[in-house]
């Protein structure tokens, strides 16, 4: 079976860190993609492209003709649509007591590579939103002067991770070859119940980070754990 782009970038970085990496036979039900064990655990991993619809087509396709570009986007959208995608290859192995890691990969571009780079839809921002909800503004106004006295960010509804929700998922990482570096960024689930050791994917190509239950709802909470 020929492998996908993101399958075999998932393949490379986990030989740089030395896991042992194994495809997970296909069977009757929905399975994961990988099995990837090291000295401190083993876990799963699904994979999932983020691939180009028509209007990304057409808007890389300005921005390749003219050098410029106009985003307007939901946050957390694309993300979302990929982790309700990859809980189907996840839910049943979970049983296993195992950590569950979703790994999504930018591959929303043109055949001669434009893209958005770093500033497409899997940014700390967009995976937030995916994770707790969509990013809220509540404001206070004084009804005389009409200026904002007080402002508060948080996610609000449409959370796909909470105490009861996907709480088998260890955490969502987010792969890039921009420029041609390879990096995984993991962003741990707070409200996971088998949770996937930090550990695991150290290096100069990876990061990890964390928020706390209390803190998962305020957006840009997140803390670099290297």
């Amino acid at each position: 079976m020929q492998l996908s782009k993101s399958e075999a970038l998932f393949i490379s970085i986990c030989k740089i860190l030395g896991l042992v990496i194994e495809k997970v036979p296909e069977g009757l039900t929905k399975t994961p993609d990988f099995k990837v064990s090291c000295p401190h655990c083993s876990f799963y991993v699904e994979v999932k492209d983020l691939r180009a619809n028509i209007k990304e087509r057409q808007l890389l396709e300005n921005f390749r003709d003219t050098g410029f570009v106009s985003v307007s986007s939901e946050l957390g959208q694309r993300a979302s649509g990929m982790i309700k995608l990859a809980k189907y290859q996840l839910r049943e192995v979970a049983k296993k007591g195992l950590p569950c890691v979703i790994v999504l990969y930018d591959n929303i571009k043109l055949d001669d590579g434009t893209s958005l780079n770093i500033q497409g839809p899997l940014t700390s921002d967009h995976i937030t939103a995916a994770m707790f909800g969509e990013w809220v503004v509540d404001l206070t106004i004084d009804r005389k002067t009409a200026k904002v006295i007080e402002r508060e960010d948080r996610c609000g509804p449409n959370e796909s991770f909470n105490k009861t929700s996907k709480n088998y998922i260890s955490a969502v990482a987010v792969l890039s070859d921009y420029s041609g570096l390879l990096n995984i960024i993991v962003y741990h689930n707070p409200f996971a119940q088998n949770s996937l050791p930090e550990v695991v994917f150290k290096g100069p190509n990876c990061s990890n980070f964390k928020v706390s239950i209390e803190n998962a709802k305020r957006p840009q909470s997140w803390i670099c754990c290297d």
